[in-house]
Formats: C-alpha cells, structure tokens, sequence
C-alpha cells in the first residue's frame, strides 16, 4: 500500500455542524474526491476505496478499517433493533444476524430515549464521526485515511439529505399506499 502524502494534505477538512442543523455542505463531492483520487490511487486500491460505502451492509469488506467501521455500524444498528423490538414489544433475537444475544449499551439507550427523531439522528450521526475520527489517527496519509474520509462524506451527505420537505414528502408517499390501514391526522 502506498502513501498518499500530497492527496491526504491536500483534501479540504470536513467539519460537521454541532448543533442539529444539517452539515455544512463540504466543498468537495464523493464522486468528486473519488475523481481526484483516481489520479493518485493504485486501481485496486482505489477500487477498495469506491467500495467503502456507508450503505453497504452485505458485502465483504475489502479492506481493514472498512471492515472495522462496518463491525462498528452493524453493532450500532444491532443495538438500536434491540431498542426498537423491545418497545414494540418483539423478540430481538428474531431479527438479529448474530449468534450471541444482542444487547443495548447505556450510551445507546440514552440516545433512543430522546423523544426528538431529529436528535436521535443527529446524536447517531456524531458517535458515527467520532467512532470515524478515532480510525482515522491510527494511521498516516495512507489508503486507511482515505476511506475515512470517503466514509466521512458520506455521512455528511446523509445528514445534508434530511431535509423537514424531503421527510414530508416521503411519509406522504408511504401513507398513500396504505391510506385505509395506517391512522390519519391533522397536517399544518
């Protein structure tokens, strides 16, 4: 694997919002940084870094801080189906993927408690990015610091997506295929 000096010090800095404002829209795009780094990066491992998706939660991870941030994620998301199980009154274990019995950290639990989906959201969103940021010191300029910061964006484009209209419109399209099973209310 080479080092990637020039590339890694020549990236902007992404900086998420702190409060529960969107992001700040970084001044490069995923494609666009997948661009740059297609003059720079070897063809497998830049293949290796396109692959890094945040959405990506079935196939084999090609790389060791990817398939770190995803042991991370698919923990994260284990933790919130127990959560959601449990107060739906369901057997966690019925939807879990792994063999040992998934449980919900007190951090997880204080985050799910919060009545607010926004906040829930964006507290998800900030133990992604400081789980991301701890990753990404371990290493130097290298192919590692890439991945983060691609994973990084995508975060961020995630966040920038949740838009109150955007959110509106999908529940509008999912409550007009079930208009007679799911109750109505009053919109503003």
């Amino acid at each position: 694997m080479g080092a990637y000096y020039y590339l890694a010090a020549s990236l902007p800095t992404l900086t998420p919002a702190r409060e529960l404002t969107p992001a700040r829209e970084p001044s490069l795009s995923l494609e666009a940084f997948l661009a740059v780094c297609s003059r720079y990066v070897q063809p497998g491992e830049l293949r290796a870094l396109a692959n890094a998706r945040i959405d990506d939660h079935d196939s084999p991870p090609q790389n060791p801080i990817y398939a770190r941030w995803r042991a991370f994620d698919a923990e994260l998301r284990e933790q919130l189906l127990v959560l959601r199980a449990a107060r739906l009154g369901w057997d966690a274990a019925e939807f879990t993927r792994r063999e040992r019995p998934a449980f919900a950290t007190l951090r997880i639990r204080e985050v799910f408690e919060n009545p607010a989906p926004l906040q829930i959201e964006h507290s998800l969103f900030v133990l992604r990015w400081k789980f991301l940021g701890e990753l990404d010191r371990a290493h130097f300029m290298r192919l590692e610091n890439l991945i983060v910061y691609a994973l990084k964006l995508q975060l961020i484009e995630q966040r920038l997506a949740m838009k109150p209209k955007r959110g509106e419109a999908t529940l509008k399209d999912v409550r007009q295929g079930f208009e007679t099973e799911l109750p109505t209310w009053e919109e503003p």
